[in-house]
């Protein structure tokens, strides 16, 4: 299937760390094609911007026709705007297009340099929000966009319903300078939605406006709803900013492939632990009818079916879950369930998997792609398989549903081996099992 394409139109940033640069980055990250526009070239390092140049409207028009007639488009984010006229010549290229955009408003940057001119905010307000499927300003950006006081929830609320009323689908009003914890509000008009995180001790933050705006759209591409783009974005996000490093003599990036950088032997222990402690890692066997169960089930359906096809995630039958052989989660992040995996015993030999022993099956794994993205899959599966060995398995037999390649990559990584083809395996014609002798 061809890779899903993602434009961004914004400026550049020659130290690599926001724009266009922070943008490609984070798409390549996410698993779509990224692809840009080029509004202004600023002179810009880890201690501010020393100069922008704007590009002139005829570039910035042929850049946005060579992309949309040729290419097209999943999804848009857009970033540095600058004037008046760029936005003009932005909206009206984009005018036509039906793949959700993100409007991204930048007017200032991280070390709180001008990068819209005044005569802009009315434009931005005007033309470009009645295209957006969502806006996210920051604090600054909200005030001066609404007009409104934004330092507290009330604030950011009414901000929000203030931008909205310009023609924007949502806003997301973005609260990481907030005095206490960090909260994103969301606001469509009919639902409020809010996204708390940890505030993390790390001054490294360049980018991350553009990193939100850029994975929101790279998952919007992707098929994701907004509230579980948005949801995913922030973990990608806040995963970035921990691991944002210094690069010169000031506020260094955020690292936009940090979930690609190879851990060290000596290492991986307390990056589990680390894993285990940003997610509040649990595991705890409970009834399929639990409602915390019901609860993580509903929560990957939608992904499921969106990645995979089919409503693998509806077919849990409570007769296959029998305590203490039950539907084992993952802890929770944001607030939700991010993982399970449903597992029982097999009573037969398991010719197919050795001689000798006795198995215990793994019906169902489902783990959120923020989850899978931070290890938690495969701590998951570590602990069903200490669980396993506690109550005298032998073997681990995984059922892929025959539709689950990253859970496959997993597998295999972990070692896993292939045991039975399609059809082949106690009855089943759709899924391909991977097993593991424990002993």
């Amino acid at each position: 299937m061809p890779l899903p394409r993602v434009l961004t139109v914004a400026g550049s940033d020659s130290g690599g760390g926001a724009g266009i640069q922070a943008d490609l980055k984070t798409m390549l990250a996410l698993g779509v094609h990224g692809m840009s526009v080029l509004t202004a070239v600023t002179a810009q390092n880890s201690l501010g911007v020393q100069g922008v140049w704007e590009l002139p409207g005829e570039a910035v028009s042929a850049q946005l026709a060579s992309v949309l007639d040729d290419i097209g488009v999943d999804a848009v984010k857009t970033g540095m705007l600058a004037s008046a006229g760029t936005v003009e010549t932005v909206a009206s290229g984009l005018s036509t297009v039906e793949a959700p955009i993100v409007v991204d408003p930048v007017s200032v940057s991280k070390h709180g340099d001008p990068l819209l001119a005044p005569d802009a905010v009315a434009a931005l307000r005007e033309l470009l929000f009645p295209l957006a499927r969502l806006v996210t300003p920051n604090l600054t950006e909200a005030a001066l966009l609404s007009g409104e006081r934004v330092d507290d929830l009330p604030g950011m609320r009414r901000a929000a319903e203030k931008l909205l009323s310009f023609g924007a689908g949502a806003v997301l009003v973005k609260g990481g300078h907030l005095a206490g914890p960090p909260v994103d509000l969301l606001w469509d008009g009919d639902t409020e939605r809010r996204f708390t995180g940890p505030r993390l001790d790390n001054r490294h933050t360049h980018g991350t406006g553009c990193t939100l705006a850029s994975a929101i759209a790279s998952y919007l591409a992707l098929g994701m709803p907004l509230r579980t783009a948005i949801h995913e974005a922030k973990f990608y996000l806040t995963a970035a900013i921990a691991h944002g490093f210094p690069l010169g003599a000031g506020i260094g990036p955020v690292d936009h492939g940090w979930e690609h950088r190879p851990i060290a032997a000596q290492d991986r222990h307390s990056e589990e632990e680390r894993a285990r402690a940003a997610a509040g890692f649990a595991v705890a066997p409970v009834p399929y009818g639990d409602p915390v169960a019901q609860q993580l089930i509903e929560s990957v359906q939608e992904e499921y079916v969106l990645r995979y096809g089919g409503h693998d995630a509806a077919q849990v039958h409570e007769g296959e879950f029998t305590p203490p052989e039950g539907l084992f989660l993952v802890g929770r992040l944001d607030g939700d369930p991010v993982a399970c995996g449903g597992w029982r015993r097999h009573e037969e030999p398991v010719a197919e998997a050795g001689p000798g022993g006795s198995a215990v099956e793994v019906k169902r794994m489902y783990v959120a792609a923020r989850a899978r993205r931070r290890g938690l899959a495969g701590l998951l599966l570590a602990e069903l398989e200490r669980t396993a060995r506690a109550a005298g398995h032998t073997y681990v037999v995984l059922n892929t549903g025959g539709r689950q390649p990253e859970a496959v990559a997993m597998y295999k990584a972990s070692g896993y081996g292939p045991i039975a083809p399609f059809g082949h395996y106690r009855g089943y014609e759709h899924a391909l099992f991977y097993g593991k002798r424990l002993d």
